[in-house]
């Protein structure tokens, strides 16, 4: 079949890519490949099936399907590789939209302040104005006004739930 398709059938080659069609498909499954990239994953599949072809030795006393399948399997891996270092890129432009500037922040804590205090419990208030106002850390926090650092935490949970409500609702 391989000698038939370097003499240039067309017929061979269009029987060996229905062959390896189930092959190409079941390595894209068990990659867990997203849905809008099979079609991409599939064509580079036919792809190194039409590269298998062209070096394929069978002096190293391989099958055909092996070796396909390595070359198949490598290629999604370096893909995939690729892909995930690709994926949280962000440009220097982008970047720049999350870049806030010093006297902001405090001028969106200032603005809250006032709505954080009428919100929230005396306890809570506290500690927000401690570790988002003033900045300190749980430890500081917690020996500043006596409470445990589980106590600590757990408000920080409770502020956080109520001022999500509270920026999104203002």
């Amino acid at each position: 079949m391989l000698y038939l398709i370097s003499e240039g059938n067309e017929k061979a080659l269009e029987i060996m890519l229905e062959k390896y069609k189930k092959l190409i498909l079941s390595k894209i499954y068990r990659f867990n490949i997203r849905q809008n990239q099979k079609e991409d994953y599939f064509q580079e599949g036919c792809s190194i099936l039409l590269e298998a072809i062209k070096v394929f030795n069978p002096k190293f006393n391989k099958t055909f399907t092996r070796f396909f399948e390595l070359l198949l399997v490598r290629r999604f891996m370096s893909l995939l590789k690729k892909e995930s270092k690709t994926l949280y890129s962000i440009s220097d432009e982008d970047l720049s939209k999350f870049i806030v500037k010093e006297e902001e922040v405090i001028m969106i804590q200032d603005n809250h302040l006032d709505l954080a205090k009428e919100t929230l419990s005396e306890v809570e208030y506290l500690i927000f104005y401690e570790l988002y106002y003033l900045e300190n850390g749980i430890r500081e926090t917690s020996m500043k006004l006596g409470y445990s650092e589980k106590r600590i935490y757990n408000a920080i949970y409770r502020i956080k739930n109520k001022m999500k409500t509270l920026v999104v609702v203002s």
